[in-house]
């Protein structure tokens, strides 16, 4: 599949080095598929992800951070499904530990079943990675300025916006867990107080 372009956008000192050097170990491991590293000092995530949106000229983009990555089958596998949406696996990585990846869960469900997009709702189950169809993205306008959590808004008004969603459990992201990351700093209210901004803006259901 070589209608696919990654994105890695890093923003603020310290970060434009980390994303030009994913960008290169990813020409190795994906040289059919096309990148972008995109950086601003004085931006922002909203501002750095939307710029690098407009610049994909691809039928379809995945977001990767700069700290994170992709599974060497992870366009391939990709590439077997037909949604709008396609949703990986998460290989987690603490401390230099790997974890089993697997699809993750909205922690308010009960049922058994892998989460899908009527999960939404409640919370979210797709990484940043997931691949996405660019008109898709651009019909809703790309990210929306929020404190944390403007992934799951992105995905959610996807939803709304009546994309198709599909888990590809063999396709996987490797999430690098950071104690000093942008959503584990905030206390638990402040992470409560944004999900009920975002739960209201769009009509879900406000825990």
């Amino acid at each position: 599949m070589d209608d696919v372009t990654i994105c890695i956008c890093t923003y603020g000192r310290g970060w434009s080095f980390k994303g030009k050097e994913l960008c290169q170990k990813l020409d190795i491991k994906f040289p059919k598929q096309l990148k972008i590293a995109y950086h601003e000092n004085n931006g922002n995530l909203l501002s750095v992800r939307n710029k690098a949106l407009e610049m994909v000229s691809t039928e379809y983009v995945i977001f990767l951070d700069a700290d994170d990555n992709l599974s060497d089958n992870y366009i391939e596998e990709m590439s077997k499904g037909t949604a709008d949406i396609r949703v990986p696996s998460v290989r987690y990585v603490s401390r230099g530990k790997e974890l089993e990846p697997y699809i993750p869960r909205v922690s308010a469900c009960r049922h058994t079943d892998p989460c899908g997009p009527h999960c939404l709702p409640w919370g979210n189950y797709l990484v940043i990675g997931s691949m996405a169809r660019t008109e898709t993205l651009r019909a809703i306008e790309g990210f929306r300025d929020w404190p944390m959590y403007e992934d799951w808004d992105l995905w959610a008004r996807c939803w709304i916006n009546e994309a198709t969603f599909e888990n590809i459990p063999t396709a996987i992201y490797q999430a690098t867990i950071r104690p000093d990351s942008r959503n584990r700093q905030p206390t638990k209210q402040a992470k409560l107080n944004a999900h009920r901004a975002i739960a209201k803006d769009l009509g879900f259901p406000v825990p």
